[in-house]
């Protein structure tokens, strides 16, 4: 049941956070709803057995600490940490990433990552998210950027690093483009063929 938004509304941006567990989803809606909370965005996360729900919302504002209150008392059961962040005005809400920068070696490491977040920064570029390719070793990043201009410098200034510390880099726009591409790469011997070349 979604709320209608008034000159008395507030915007709340409501973060909880613990361990991974079935129902803190439908608990954290549950509350929101209960108090006629509008959702602007969402965005959930699980990593290593731990979950972060953030809900950007217009909820009353007379009732603020009312609906902190309900979902402290309903997330404990879950072990969860409950923040409410209350805002003026409505800031825009999670970033569009306008491009996705790709690193990849035969691990990955922190080093790596802050020559290439210094990189992105002399460019004023954002990074929005970060995913990891694989586990153990890490061998494979995806870092969300938002970048106002060209592309071009970011990739040239990229391209150059590569060299310098020895890991692949590629910059490409971002969008449902990326989702159809897919490379498969196997031995051709005894796999198309039956004999051995």
């Amino acid at each position: 049941m979604g709320g209608v938004s008034t000159q008395a509304d507030t915007n709340a941006v409501i973060t909880t956070s613990g361990p991974d567990k079935p129902g803190v989803s439908a608990a954290f809606f549950r509350v929101l709803a209960s108090h006629n909370a509008t959702l602007v965005d969402v965005e959930q996360a699980i990593f290593s057995g731990r979950i972060t729900l953030a809900a950007h919302t217009r909820i009353p504002g007379a009732r603020a600490e009312q609906i902190a209150q309900g979902l402290r008392n309903t997330l404990s059961i879950y072990g969860q940490q409950v923040s409410i962040d209350l805002r003026e005005e409505e800031s825009t809400a999670r970033a569009r990433s306008s491009y996705v920068v790709v690193l990849m070696g035969t691990q990955v490491t922190a080093h790596h990552m802050e020559e290439v977040a210094r990189v992105l920064a002399n460019f004023d570029a954002n990074i929005d998210r970060i995913r990891g390719l694989s586990t153990s070793p890490l061998t494979g990043l995806e870092l969300f950027l938002s970048l106002d201009g060209s592309a071009a410098p970011v990739r040239q200034a990229l391209a150059e690093l590569a060299q310098q510390i020895g890991i692949d880099i590629a910059i490409e726009p971002a969008g449902l483009g990326r989702r159809s591409k897919r490379l498969v790469c196997f031995d051709c011997d005894s796999t198309l063929i039956q004999g051995e070349v």
